[in-house]
């Protein structure tokens, strides 16, 4: 799991958790959601994603 992004002066920060089996779409997708200014969580299949959003795994920022 990452935790990534910095927060753009003037904009309204999104925390996006990001699930695939493939770090290179998970790569694309993080470098574009970034630069429009949002955070991103990353995990590569349903159950890590499952525990962060749970909140059983620390994603602190």
């Amino acid at each position: 799991m990452r935790v990534q992004g910095d927060c753009l002066a003037g904009k309204a920060m999104s925390r996006i958790l990001l699930v695939d089996n493939e770090p290179d779409v998970i790569d694309a997708l993080r470098i574009f959601l970034e630069s429009e200014g949002h955070h991103t969580v990353t995990a590569l299949d349903g159950l890590e994603a499952f525990e962060i959003a749970a909140g059983r795994q620390q994603t602190s920022l």
